[in-house]
């Protein structure tokens, strides 16, 4: 026989259920009143490096008043917040959200718990919830390099970035050692390549993990020629009125990745020409091809649209979404899409990861639609950042990553 754990719980009354329910039923905890209040949090359970420094994006809501603001106090058990007297007011309708910055030292593996506590400004109800983080020794297994198989010309140039990866796939920057087989590249990771025809290797070091890392480019005084185009995915299932972005890379004469501009076709719905495709109302099999301006290369991919759901409008997207900003990680520029069903007032912004606002990057009514605004970070430093959505009660976050 199993036990009904109801604890925490309410059921429309100010005592709870048991004598109602047959079999094992616990209620320990039971709440006076329903919860209003809710705080949220992509995991109750973080796990951080040694020695770093990271944020927790958390969210509130408020479904007991329209006009209402919630008063936020964060604590924790070992002093690793960069600010002790850590609080937050918060004045959106119905909620919003907060980041919280802290340091974890360099010891052994600890456990952390952070705090946070809301409370009505209206009503006086509070609600709390306790996060764990938990830190460890990071021991360094790889290195990736974020620019990746490139054809230049002579005299050109690309800058190279590499991190290390831990044991819990946790990727830091550390000091980089560059080496490569022809041209010349800095330790700060720029090559500058010479008159050197073919592939050159690019190596990174760790000195401190003995790792090391190559990748490749290649070098021609050719004029690049566009002999193959990807793109992804090349099979996908979506409801009418949904949004699915995809992603074309093409091919250059040497195998290496080539820029193209692109030119859509799709048999059904409408795509972009950034490849964001909107599905129409009816169902079937369509195809959405990808082609560049002289039509000698071209991929294609297969749409399934499935009944199950009523769309108004091919052209309209069904709900509101932000999607990840790309490139991700991004230097110095990066794209953020958002996509609303309705008419509504829409606010972007970008935070740094103090919560600090950085910039507005919409402020006005919208009509429906698919909307992508380019940010740039030419004055700001490496670092976590995040965009935040805002269109009436909905809220919806991203966090993104510059590195220079």
């Amino acid at each position: 026989e199993k036990t009904i754990i109801a604890n925490n719980n309410w059921w429309g009354e100010n005592s709870s259920p048991s004598n109602n329910i047959n079999g094992l039923v616990t209620t320990e905890n039971w709440l006076a009143d329903s919860l209003s209040l809710f705080i949220f949090s992509e995991s109750d359970s973080y796990v951080v490096p040694s020695g770093k420094r990271d944020s927790i994006l958390f969210n509130l809501v408020n479904i007991s008043s329209l006009e209402d603001s919630l008063t936020i106090n964060i604590s924790d058990s070992l002093g690793w917040l960069e600010d002790s007297n850590y609080s937050i007011g918060i004045n959106d309708t119905t909620g919003g959200s907060g980041i919280i910055s802290f340091t974890v030292p360099n010891s052994s593996t600890v456990i952390n718990k952070i705090m946070i506590s809301a409370t009505s400004v209206n009503s006086g109800k509070e609600v709390m919830k306790d996060l764990l983080i938990s830190s460890y020794v990071p021991l360094y297994s790889d290195l990736i390099i974020l620019e990746d198989s490139l054809t230049i010309g002579f005299g050109d140039s690309v800058n190279y970035t590499a991190m290390r990866v831990d044991q819990n796939g946790k990727e830091s920057k550390f000091s980089t050692t560059w080496s490569s087989s022809n041209g010349s590249i800095e330790n700060a990771g720029k090559f500058v390549a010479d008159s050197t025809v073919g592939e050159i290797e690019i190596m990174v070091q760790d000195s401190k993990s003995n790792l090391s890392k190559t990748t490749h480019l290649y070098v021609t005084n050719e004029q690049q020629i566009l002999s193959e185009i990807n793109i992804s995915p090349s099979i996908v299932n979506i409801l009418p009125g949904d949004i699915i972005e995809f992603i074309v890379k093409g091919i250059n004469q040497f195998g290496f990745p080539l820029d193209f501009d692109k030119v859509w076709e799709v048999t059904g719905g409408t795509i972009d020409k950034d490849g964001f495709f909107i599905a129409g109302e009816s169902n079937g099999k369509y195809e959405v091809s990808v082609t560049d301006t002289s039509g000698n290369s071209v991929a294609s991919a297969i749409i399934n649209i499935l009944v199950g759901v009523e769309s108004e409008s091919e052209t309209l997207p069904k709900k509101i979404n932000l999607s990840q900003n790309y490139p991700n990680p991004f230097n110095p520029n990066t794209t953020i899409s958002f996509s609303i069903p309705d008419e509504s007032f829409v606010s972007l912004i970008v935070y740094d990861i103090l919560g600090k606002e950085i910039k507005s990057l919409v402020s006005e009514k919208k009509t429906p639609g698919v909307y992508k605004i380019e940010f740039g970070s030419n004055k700001l430093p490496s670092g976590i950042y995040f965009f935040k959505l805002v269109v009436g009660d909905h809220i919806e976050i991203r966090k993104a990553v510059l590195l220079k």
